[in-house]
């Protein structure tokens, strides 16, 4: 996948761009800048880069499951599909449980014949089917 330089993105992109960098070097630690450069970068294909920030990301909150399913969503848009459904069973088992989302997110579009990225949604579906009764027996006492 190329990335697209800086040059090829829309002058609104370009903007964009220049102004989280810049907030993230008077800011480096600032997750939710960080946040923003990744999906910034790609939504405008620089996947690569969107992959690096994901996996610093990681690296500053580890005990974060959304980190873990944004840099699994990073892994299979590079094409690392092993790498993906790793650190996305990761974000499952941090409690990550947004079935739908998984199931529909374009970005995890090269995972879905995969029969590892299957058997995950099969089982964050079961979690959730367990929880809501679970709920449902907790909210009948």
């Amino acid at each position: 996948m190329q990335k697209r330089s800086p040059k090829n993105l829309s002058r609104k992109a370009q903007v964009e761009l220049k102004f989280l960098e810049a907030l993230q070097q008077r800011l480096p630690e600032n997750i939710r800048i960080l946040e923003g450069l990744l999906e910034l970068n790609n939504s405008n294909g620089r996947h690569d880069e969107g992959l690096r920030i994901a996996q610093h990301v990681v690296a500053m909150i580890p005990d974060q499951a959304d980190a873990w399913y944004n840099l699994g969503a990073c892994y299979a848009m590079t094409g690392k599909t092993t790498e993906a459904v790793a650190a996305l069973s990761k974000a499952v088992s941090m409690g990550y449980d947004d079935y739908r989302w998984m199931q529909t997110d374009q970005e995890l579009l090269p995972l879905r014949n995969d029969p590892r990225f299957k058997r995950l949604l099969s089982k964050i579906k079961q979690l959730t089917a367990e929880e809501r009764a679970l709920k449902s027996k907790v909210d009948s006492i």
